[in-house]
């Protein structure tokens, strides 16, 4: 359902009770509509290149969800709730409009990969924070397994 200037997403998708992966890449959408929150089987939620602008805590009922893609968007600020996505490997988030982030975010053991560049992030949550370096082309910063893309962002160093 990738580029196709949909401006909202038609509520029968709370229907696909077995979908697991959902592309809505490139489209005008403003919103989600809470019945996509109830399409609980999604694996992997690509919303890139839309109009988006926030996000429901009800984010939390995707239990199953691996990878959740919101870049280049206009998300200023992200629910608590993204700290309850257990399952969650790969989160982008680079392009949009944050200022910080969720509690909690950093505690999500099974983080692989998050991408945070050009934003407007000054602090990342402490156990982030502590690897970065003095070093203002500072690109990437890795937490053990987790790497975390913080290219472009204000971020005050340590």
């Amino acid at each position: 359902m990738s580029n196709n200037a949909l401006k909202e997403i038609p509520s029968a998708i709370s229907e696909a009770s077995s979908l697991e992966i959902l592309s809505l890449d490139n489209n005008d959408l403003e919103s989600i509509p809470e019945e996509l929150y109830q399409v609980t089987s999604l694996k992997q939620l690509w919303l890139r290149q839309n109009k988006l602008s926030t996000i429901s805590g009800a984010i939390k009922s995707l239990r199953d969800l691996e990878t959740l893609s919101l870049s280049s968007n206009a998300i200023d600020i992200l629910p608590g709730e993204i700290s309850k996505l257990s399952s969650l490997k790969k989160l982008y988030l680079n392009g949009n409009r944050l200022t910080q982030l969720p509690d909690g975010l950093e505690n999500l053991s099974t983080l692989q990969y998050v991408n945070l560049a050009n934003n407007f992030l000054e602090l990342l949550p402490s156990l982030w924070q502590a690897h970065v370096s003095e070093s203002a082309k500072q690109i990437e910063i890795k937490v053990g397994s987790l790497v975390v893309v913080i290219l472009s962002n204000p971020i005050k160093r340590q």
